[in-house]
């Protein structure tokens, strides 16, 4: 397995250290024998995203407008050759479905931040 710096975390963690992706899936693009770091710590759970969001009350009409625009963006070879450049890979949602994720992901990480007591600055 060849050492990647830019994708790969190196972590130690119940006495062996992992090399893997943080996303869920393989990158055939980067480094397709690099494991992701579910196949090599299954409980672990990383999954950045990055999303638009408009203020409260913006009409349906214009949230659809930007976000039409905003997945055909997303979805522009160049676009997508740039982000994977980055190691990122474009995932355009609809806004039910990206709201819906937000609520998951509200879910996910809300226990844990009232836990720590993280707090806005």
């Amino acid at each position: 397995m060849k050492e990647l710096r830019a994708p790969a975390k190196r972590r130690s963690g119940f006495g062996q250290s992992i090399n893997a992706y943080k996303l869920p899936w393989r990158l055939p693009f980067f480094a397709p024998d690099l494991p992701t770091l579910a196949e090599t710590w299954p409980d672990a759970i990383v999954d950045p995203w990055h999303g638009f969001a408009a203020p409260a009350g913006t009409p349906r009409a214009v949230v659809e407008r930007l976000s039409g625009e905003i997945q055909a963006v997303l979805r522009d070879p160049a676009t997508e050759q740039r982000m994977h450049a980055q190691v990122m890979v474009p995932a355009p949602m609809a806004p039910d479905a990206f709201a819906a994720f937000v609520e998951s992901e509200r879910r996910r990480y809300g226990p844990v931040i009232q836990r720590a007591n993280i707090r806005p600055d």
